[in-house]
């Protein structure tokens, strides 16, 4: 079993603290994720370092698509070290980026187009035998998430099992064009009390459970064990 946490982030900082270590180390250490897709991840945490990627699975590009900046690190804020997939995805390489984070090297990377125009691409990675995305549809109904899982279904290949987990910025229940959606058990953004966060799987669908302790962004932490 593996377990995964999707957590919009908000930026990476709160209060002038580091969210990398008040709010990811504490998902890594105490609720004991496997992989962390992230959304609005800001910059990579300062001690990040670049490190040689995996392969890219079929559905990368020959070479990264034209404008698109991203790396594979590694981060060791204390005796572990954990393998960061990241891109910028907002304007500047400021607040809303997106991120991978897993807890083992994966053995592979994914990348998939944006759903819509002006929309953002989903990044992924092949651990533990799956094949594992984070995606961040646009704010205002999330009116590019079908086609976001549509790409994200091609980049797989057709048939091919995924898992695409993120701030969808649209509530359940709706149906995806491939897989099934697993919903959060509770509101995953705070001010708005609505249901945003949550996965979609070509697997059967189960609830996520939301993590409202963790109180450092809009979005709360949501687990999936999968």
């Amino acid at each position: 079993m593996t377990r995964l946490i999707t957590w919009n982030m908000e930026g990476g900082t709160h209060d002038q603290k580091s969210k990398w270590h008040n709010g990811i180390q504490p998902l890594l250490t105490q609720a004991k994720a496997d992989i962390l897709c992230l959304q609005e991840a800001g910059p990579l945490p300062p001690i990040a370092a670049p490190y040689a990627p995996p392969p890219p699975q079929p559905g990368w590009l020959a070479a990264p698509p034209a404008g698109l900046v991203w790396s594979f690190n590694t981060w060791t804020p204390g005796k572990t070290t954990y393998y960061i997939l990241w891109a910028q995805t907002g304007g500047g390489g400021n607040r809303v980026n997106i991120a991978v984070l897993t807890t083992v090297l994966p053995a592979g990377f994914w990348y998939a187009a944006p759903g819509a125009a002006n929309g953002r691409p989903a990044i992924g990675v092949r651990m533990a035998g799956q094949d594992m995305f984070s995606l961040h549809a646009k704010s205002g109904g999330g009116a590019d998430a079908p086609g976001l899982v549509t790409n994200i279904q091609a980049a797989v290949g057709g048939g091919n099992a995924f898992v695409a987990a993120g701030d969808y910025n649209r509530e359940p229940p709706w149906a995806p064009p491939f897989g099934n959606l697993c919903p959060p058990d509770k509101p995953t953004r705070w001010k708005s009390k609505k249901k945003l966060d949550y996965m979609v799987r070509t697997a059967a669908a189960f609830t996520g459970t939301v993590v409202d302790s963790l109180v450092l962004s809009d979005h709360y932490p949501v687990i999936f064990d999968i």
